[in-house]
């Protein structure tokens, strides 16, 4: 549905009893409405963020989240808590010397480059699972003004081995909130120590957004702009190929199965 979307918090283990492991994090980001004749209309506040973290025998994943640091030179931990504002200047592409890692040229863009380690001891078939709010805004309007880079599987003009699929890109609905779900599926199984490319990059606005767009998208009513993100891991052993893996492990990626997953951090 959208070709085009961010995570961050603190990491908790709960012990079960087959070879899987969950990543949870949420990212809740600052909406900046649009310059207008009256001025700026903002929603900057403070922010929280949590994950939750399960593990099922010795399978052991880390969701790593990252940005630029300010002069372009290294990537670095991610902070929370950005403002976002409509983009300023034409869509391009800034840097493409890595391309797994590529940036946009233009102003006003937020970097979320998620990644995910094996850092246990066995070979594990990997997911990354998205949600972004939506509001009232239906599902062409939302991708009318937001939008996310990522990383495809012989997609577009940026092609990697052992990358990502989008096999579930659909609405759903969480605490009673509209989200649109996207289901980032690594082909290739990670061996120990090994790091996926990013599935997510950058999210901005798109430069049409306006005051009325910003509203809309506040479906939960907190002031912000809220983007959950969960990993999930399983051992690769015994399976088929990794859509197989996962889905046998935690269940396909259905409305009662988001809501599970990210009823207790959703906003």
């Amino acid at each position: 549905m959208f070709p085009f979307l961010l995570g961050k918090g603190k990491y908790n283990e709960m012990g079960l009893n087959n070879m899987k492991k969950v990543l949870l994090s949420v990212l809740s980001m600052a909406l900046v409405a649009v310059i207008s004749i009256g001025g700026t209309l903002a929603y900057l506040q403070d922010s929280d963020s949590d994950v939750n973290v399960m593990t099922l025998g010795n399978v052991h994943i880390e969701q790593i989240e990252q940005e630029w640091n300010a002069d372009k030179t290294a990537l670095v931990s991610f902070t929370d808590d950005k403002p976002l504002y409509p983009c300023v200047g034409e869509v391009a592409w800034a840097d493409k010397s890595d391309p797994a890692y590529r940036r946009f040229a233009m102003n006003n863009v937020v970097d979320k480059y998620v990644t995910v380690q094996n850092t246990g001891d066995t070979d594990a078939y990997v997911r990354t699972i998205v949600a972004l709010e939506m509001g009232s805004l239906t599902a062409n309007e939302f991708a009318e003004v937001f939008s996310l880079s990522v990383n495809l599987e012989n997609g577009g003009e940026f092609k990697f081995p052992g990358a990502w699929s989008i096999p579930t890109d659909d609405v759903f609905t969480i605490n009673g909130k509209t989200y649109n779900i996207m289901e980032f599926v690594h082909s290739d199984a990670l061996e120990k120590d090994e790091v996926t490319v990013p599935s997510m990059l950058q999210v901005y606005m798109k430069s049409v957004a306006t005051n009325e767009d910003c509203v809309a998208l506040d479906g939960n009513g907190n002031d912000r702009y809220d983007i959950l993100v969960l990993s999930q891991g399983v051992q690769s052993a015994g399976f088929e190929n990794a859509q197989t893996a996962l889905d046998t492990a935690f269940g396909d990626v259905n409305q009662a199965n988001v809501q599970t997953w990210f009823a207790n951090i959703a906003p």
